[in-house]
């Protein structure tokens, strides 16, 4: 897989793109039913720890993003992407 990506930061972008993408079609999906702010949190926290986000897999990629983003700066651009999406979801919900 290194090779295909040619560095070990390139593998790990590519693998939390491909999360987040999910994440983001779950949430879409999740809110498109919500008729209350309450139910908007809700749907989001939900989707942020569904069990495709508690598999071994998914858990060992948040953690590697979590502390290669502390050194890489195209992680810590999605890193704050991600934040950033998280928070206005949140906030959408509560104002």
């Amino acid at each position: 897989a290194y090779l295909y990506f040619g560095a070990k930061d390139e593998l790990l972008f590519a693998t939390m793109r491909h999360i987040l993408a999910e994440l983001t079609i779950d949430m879409r999906r999740a809110l498109q039913s919500t008729t209350s702010p309450r139910e908007r949190v809700s749907a989001v926290v939900a989707v942020n720890f569904s069990d495709i986000q508690f598999q071994a897999e998914t858990i060992a990629a948040w953690l590697a993003f979590y502390v290669e983003a502390q050194q890489s700066s195209s992680l810590r651009r999605l890193l704050r992407v991600y934040a950033r999406r998280l928070h206005s979801n949140l906030m959408s919900g509560l104002i």
